[in-house]
């Protein structure tokens, strides 16, 4: 994060040569998490023409990867589908079947291997997990506080997850295309309408209703919350209201 992209590219999240931004960061510097993630990323990775870099691990390689969890949880259905095991799997089976797989890697010596497979299978048996990422759980007025909405939701998320132990937890912010005409805030058209209708009141909603909650709760103390940008543009307006420079 902060750096500029190798050779030009802006393409590629996980470039191998790029810089990894601040969770893979941790998830490196720290010791591992066996019952959560140590970083998660929502609501989706943030896209121009293809994934923007700063997202993912980078030269530190993919086990320092993000859990992406990709999905809107400010609708009913919300769920992680990554988490949800196929249908008539029980814990049992699924032991069953890692030990299988502990046979198999050992007779073939692949030792990497083990690592991602590992992380799996506890995040399927974790019930920190399940519970951190079940937002129904939540009580309605604590959820109308933080916005009906894939923003504010996403930051309630957030907060549940830190509650379960994740260390780190990323909250993509993007725009929604129905009111404000843009997907974020590299907003080239219509700038002030597209914050005053749509980025700002949620935004600010969210990270009001988060510092509450945290403080509520007595994890602010224990918390750093940090909002930042891609970059900056002019106060001045040009062209068809909008911010070009």
């Amino acid at each position: 994060c902060g750096h500029t992209p190798p050779e030009g590219n802006i393409i590629f999240w996980d470039h191998a040569n790029s810089y990894p931004c601040y969770g893979s960061v941790l998830s490196r510097m720290l010791p591992a998490q066996r019952h959560v993630p140590m970083h998660v990323a929502l609501p989706q990775v943030v896209s121009r023409g293809g994934k923007l870099p700063g997202q993912g691990p980078g030269f530190l390689g993919s086990r320092h990867s993000p859990f992406q969890v990709s999905g809107d949880p400010s609708l009913s259905d919300f769920r992680v589908e990554e988490l949800a095991m196929p249908r008539g799997m029980t814990s049992q089976r699924l032991a069953q079947r890692r030990s299988l797989l502990q046979q198999i890697d050992t007779q073939r010596k692949s030792g990497r291997g083990n690592d991602f497979y590992e992380r799996a299978f506890t995040l399927l048996r974790s019930d920190a997990v399940r519970r951190g990422f079940d937002i129904s759980r939540e009580d309605k007025r604590t959820r109308d506080r933080y916005g009906r909405n894939k923003h504010g939701q996403s930051v309630l998320l957030a907060r549940r997850l830190v509650e379960a132990g994740v260390r780190f937890v990323t909250v993509n912010s993007i725009g929604d295309p129905e009111i404000g005409g843009g997907d974020d805030w590299d907003t080239h058209d219509r700038h002030f309408p597209v914050l005053k209708d749509d980025l700002l009141p949620k935004t600010d909603q969210a990270f009001a209703a988060l510092v509450e909650d945290l403080q509520t709760r007595g994890l602010l103390d224990s918390t750093l919350v940090v909002w930042v940008g891609e970059f900056g543009r002019t106060v001045y307006g040009q062209g068809n209201i909008t911010r070009d420079n």
